[in-house]
């Protein structure tokens, strides 16, 4: 009788693991082919060429990654040292530089601008100038920046310099704030002609980390911008030139165009990870650590998420990945990039809202799309903060063109309207809904 059960159960377990076996190897070829023939398609039309989407090459006497000051960092490496690290600069408690998004005014008084010079004493604050002075020369000199990618890296892997671009930037700004407060009107427009420069330096930049250090530069610059208007300190030449540098600005092409590049790296990327059955726990979101024994961050992951996305990660059925890998291309291409209306400057507020939709009916079968779901858990978040950037570049804009009305016609206008077509091509447009800026001018002097 035991002997008969026996042989009862491991025939079913025989039939068992030769059903799951051949679920395997049919979802697998099944999985594979879809995208293989998606993926045909998208290749037809050039979607899907990374190249197509790479960075053109530039001599070395126009790179800027070429000067002696910038090689060492590329490739970048966090804990090597490197001359732009004298930017770092101490900034006094007591400065109130403001947010100009909140509406609080800055206040730099001259007493501030000494402390931030005595603070990092007469030796540091020269060596930092003297080093922006040489950063402003090599990028006349050398207009682009084209460095060479880690073909071995992922996308989100690719060593990049954002902390010593984004310091310099910083310290720039600071020495504008500096100018501003000394009325020396132009050498504060030079600097902030080199913040947003050194934002829009590499193309070829993780998308999200490019679309990041460029808005970061935008309001550095915009807040000497703003510090300037305070203090009546531009004239319409410079009023005109900072209107000239802030309308050259559309985030969200710049976003849209990073994008389109990232789908094309991304998916030949993720597509040879499942191909090497390198899908990790990370990719499904589980935390992984870095495997050092010496580790506190790792010691800090309790052992049962590691347990639990390690045997995720080894019975997810690859045809699934495949399955999940097309369908994340789709919603790129769909919504992602759908929803950017690049040319008019704003969202599609209904692709958008369609997206959301999608995204919360894929949550509902996770355990089927959980690669999509992990992946593009923040889908909008980077589309949603380069259209408020965009909003605030039409703020600053039309504040250079109602200054400039002022100046010439010693009042302030009506309305935006007003402006056009002599010192304000079209009224800026909100970027999530497309209406036209607000604008108001009450009685005084604000607006």
């Amino acid at each position: 009788m035991l002997k008969k059960i026996a042989v009862r159960v491991l025939f079913a377990l025989a039939v068992l693991v030769t059903g799951v076996a051949l679920y395997y190897t049919a979802s697998l070829w099944h999985g594979r082919q879809a995208w293989r023939t998606y993926f045909k398609a998208c290749e037809a039309t050039g979607e899907l060429d990374p190249e197509k989407f790479m960075p053109a090459p530039a001599a070395d006497d126009q790179n800027l990654a070429k000067t002696p000051l910038f090689a060492e960092l590329f490739p970048y490496r966090k804990d090597q040292p490197h001359r732009l690290d004298a930017l770092l600069l101490d900034i006094p408690r007591d400065l109130q530089m403001g947010s100009w998004q909140k509406g609080e005014q800055p206040q730099v008084r001259a007493a501030d601008l000494e402390a931030l010079k005595s603070e990092n004493g007469a030796t540091g604050w020269r060596e930092a100038t003297a080093l922006l002075d040489e950063v402003q020369k090599a990028m006349r000199d050398r207009p682009r920046c084209v460095y060479t990618r880690d073909p071995t890296a992922g996308l989100n892997e690719q060593p990049y310099p954002a902390r010593p671009f984004h310091r310099t930037a910083m310290a720039f700004e600071l020495r504008a704030l500096c100018a501003v407060g000394e009325r020396r009107a132009e050498a504060a427009l030079a600097d902030v002609r080199s913040i947003l420069q050194l934002g829009f330096l590499c193309p070829d930049a993780v998308p999200g980390m490019a679309a990041l250090l460029q808005q970061a530069a935008f309001h550095k610059a915009s807040r000497i911008l703003w510090t300037g208007l305070a203090a009546g300190l531009w004239n319409e030449g410079q009023l005109a030139e900072l209107q000239r540098l802030f309308e050259d600005l559309n985030f969200l092409d710049t976003l849209k165009r990073r994008y389109i590049g990232e789908r094309a790296i991304g998916a030949q990327y993720l597509e040879s990870q499942i191909e090497q059955g390198k899908i990790t726990p990370g990719y499904y979101g589980y935390p992984e650590g870095c495997g050092r024994p010496d580790c506190d961050s790792c010691s800090a992951i309790p052992r049962r998420q590691k347990v639990t996305g390690k045997a995720v990660a080894w019975l997810y059925p690859r045809g699934w990945q495949y399955q999940n890998l097309l369908e994340l291309d789709r919603f790129n291409a769909r919504y992602v990039l759908g929803c950017i209306r690049a040319e008019e400057r704003r969202l599609d507020a209904r692709i958008l809202d369609e997206g959301e939709a999608r995204m919360a009916e894929l949550q509902k079968t996770k355990i089927l799309h959980a690669l999509v779901v992990n992946l593009l858990s923040h889908w909008n978040f980077h589309i949603e903060q380069a259209a408020q950037a965009q909003d605030f570049v039409g703020y600053a804009v039309a504040a250079c063109a109602v200054e400039r009305f002022r100046l010439a016609r010693e009042r302030l206008p009506v309305s935006l309207g007003e402006l056009a077509p002599e010192y304000l091509a079209a009224v800026p447009v909100r970027a999530l809904d497309g209406t036209p800026l607000e604008y108001r001018a009450p009685a005084g002097d604000g607006y």
